[in-house]
C-alpha cells in the first residue's frame, strides 16, 4: 500500500511540471514563439494550467498523507522477520521515490507561484533582465 502511494505520489507531482514547469523553462531558453508552437502541438498544457491551484493543492494533500504513511509510528507496520530484509529493501525505495516527489513538487512550487513575482521584484529594483 505505501509504495503504490509513493509511486502515485511521484506521478502526480511530476504532474505539476506539465502545467508550470515545462512552460516557463522553455520561454526561458527558447522564447515566446517556442511555448507557442509547444502549446499549439499539446493544447492541453492550457487546461492544466487553468487548474494548478487544484494541482499542487492535491498534490500536498497526498505528500502529506504519504509522509504519515511512511514516518508516523502509529501508521508503521513492521517487517515480518522471515521477510526482513526484502521489506527493508522496499521501504528504502519507498522512502527515496518520497523525497523525489518532494523535490519534484517544490521545483514545480517554486516556478508555478514564486519565479514570476520574485522575477519582477528583480527587474524592479534593477537587478534583472530590462
Amino acid at each position: 500500500m505505501k509504495r503504490q502511494f509513493t509511486i502515485i505520489s511521484l506521478i502526480l507531482s511530476t504532474g505539476t511540471w506539465f502545467c508550470c514547469v515545462l512552460p516557463a523553462m522553455v520561454t526561458a531558453i527558447a522564447g515566446a514563439a517556442a511555448v507557442s508552437t509547444l502549446i499549439s502541438s499539446m493544447p492541453w498544457l492550457v487546461t492544466i494550467g487553468k487548474y494548478k491551484d487544484w494541482i499542487f493543492s492535491i498534490v500536498g494533500v497526498l505528500l502529506i498523507v504519504n509522509f504519515c504513511l511512511l514516518y508516523i509510528s502509529a501508521f508503521k507496520k513492521e517487517c515480518p522477520i522471515e521477510k526482513k530484509e526484502a521489506c527493508q529493501t522496499t521501504k528504502n525505495w519507498s522512502k527515496i521515490l518520497f523525497w523525489i516527489s518532494v523535490g519534484v513538487y517544490l521545483i514545480g512550487l517554486f516556478v508555478a507561484y514564486a519565479l514570476l513575482p520574485l522575477s519582477v521584484l528583480l527587474c524592479e529594483k534593477g537587478l534583472g533582465y530590462s
